[in-house]
């Protein structure tokens, strides 16, 4: 009777521990992302010697935040369908170039077009 009460706590504490670790799996934190993104843009435009000043890049952050905020809430109504996501996406990311297109100069969003966009950065298996 011991024995059987210690293998069934035992799997129990088990399997609430791989869901534990299952969990932190999800999708990543879209504001974490979001800041990664802005960041790997600074670098790559500072690198270019082109960098951003302080006010783009204040406005940069914001624009990437509420990007993420209406990718997650894109994620989280189409429940996993992909093809719903894919061709919601677009005016999501084309609405953020045109706004990107409004922050930066012409010579920085001349090198993001030829350089960066479309790139995954910031993210896992970003650069």
């Amino acid at each position: 009777m011991m024995a059987v009460l210690f293998c069934t706590i035992a799997t129990f504490t088990l399997s609430q521990a791989v869901m534990a670790q299952s969990e932190g799996m999800g999708r990543p934190d879209p504001e974490a992302m979001a800041a990664a993104r802005a960041n790997q843009l600074r670098k790559d435009l500072k690198k270019a010697e082109l960098p951003l000043t302080d006010e783009q890049d204040k406005k940069v952050n914001d624009l990437y935040q509420e990007t993420a905020k209406k990718m997650q809430a894109l994620f989280q109504e189409s429940a996993g369908d992909r093809d719903a996501i894919r061709s919601k996406m677009q005016p999501i990311r084309e609405e953020q170039d045109k706004k990107l297109k409004e922050i930066l100069s012409a010579a920085q969003w001349d090198y993001y077009e030829k350089n960066l966009k479309g790139k995954r950065t910031g993210g896992p298996g970003g650069n």
